[in-house]
């Protein structure tokens, strides 16, 4: 294909805490067969380790929220297990992000990731995009002792087809521009 992305990242640090801004430029026609490319989500991967015990943040929860699923989620401060920040779909599929967060802290063990900056969609899994993406049923989602954190600047509704419409167009992320911030501490 003739597109891809340009990304890059600007690290500063105070000493204490390590500061990220990404900047992402869509290159050429995000176009395939003549009809437009969508975008799941713009954000970042980060990868730990080792498996985060307890979730907490500032922003909508408890349960998930998507930019077309979201309405009954409420904005304060939530905490949960790492597993119960999943959802137990018949058949695994994107689940369990939280929208609109603002700060966020991961515990493991007697440390804390802690991440703060622009309103952004956290998603944290033991397993990786890889395995969902190539999960049929539930036991296929090993945990392999890792974290997966799932940074999101935007992300696309969740939509379904099964039963009505697919995302409505209000929801679907195209190719576009961004720039976005966070602030990373262990504590």
């Amino acid at each position: 294909k003739q597109y891809g992305v340009f990304v890059d990242y600007a690290w500063t640090s105070d000493g204490e805490a390590v500061g990220l801004r990404t900047s992402v430029r869509p290159d050429g026609a995000w176009a395939n067969r003549g009809s437009g490319v969508e975008w799941a989500r713009i954000g970042l991967e980060l990868v730990l380790g080792e498996e985060t015990e307890l979730v907490s943040w500032f922003g909508q929860g408890p349960h998930q929220s998507y930019p077309d699923t979201g309405q009954g989620a409420r904005t304060g401060w939530f905490s949960l297990p790492l597993s119960d920040m999943d959802v137990d779909y018949v058949r695994p599929q994107e689940s369990g992000a939280r929208s609109g967060v603002r700060s966020a802290a991961l515990r493991i063990g007697d440390r804390a990731l802690e991440i703060a900056g622009d309103p952004f969609a956290l998603t944290v899994r033991p397993y990786s995009q890889d395995v969902l993406d190539a999960a049929t049923h539930r036991p296929d989602l090993k945990a392999d002792g890792r974290s997966y954190l799932y940074l999101d600047h935007a992300l696309r509704g969740v939509g379904t087809a099964a039963c009505g419409p697919g995302v409505l167009p209000q929801y679907r992320l195209g190719p576009r521009q961004a720039d976005f911030s966070l602030t990373l501490r262990v504590r």
